[in-house]
């Protein structure tokens, strides 16, 4: 038997991701995040950011990834949502940029496909003109 689907409107959803992230800001996962371990507070940085972008808070979501890259400068989820932002923000050449300089300190599979979106989008508009 299938599960029943419930109707929950999207401000009861806005809400609940309201809630996780003032929970996230309030625990500061204190019990595994500590002034001694940067990469877990640049995680718990980018966690919130997350949960920003979720909502359409882009400005606050920046700062929260600028924050965590602040922390632990190497993050690279950090650095991923940084350049996402910038491609979610139509300032293409800066998101292609930032993805070519995160793929060449480490090509991962999903950089390589932001990379590769950007470039065929870009190819795209170039064949309008």
């Amino acid at each position: 038997m299938a599960p029943e689907l419930i109707d929950v409107p999207a401000d009861e959803l806005r809400g609940f991701t309201q809630q996780r992230i003032e929970l996230a800001i309030d625990t500061d996962a204190a019990a595994a995040t500590t002034a001694d371990d940067p990469e877990a507070q640049a995680w718990q940085y980018t966690q919130v950011a997350h949960l920003l972008m979720e909502m359409g808070r882009l400005s606050e979501a920046t700062l929260e990834f600028q924050r965590a890259l602040y922390t632990y400068p190497d993050y690279a989820l950090a650095a991923i949502g940084l350049a996402k932002l910038k491609m979610a923000a139509g300032s293409y050449d800066e998101a292609i940029d930032a993805f070519r300089v995160l793929f060449e300190k480490k090509p991962t599979p999903d950089v390589a496909m932001h990379l590769g979106d950007l470039h065929a989008y870009e190819t795209a508009l170039l064949a309008l003109l």
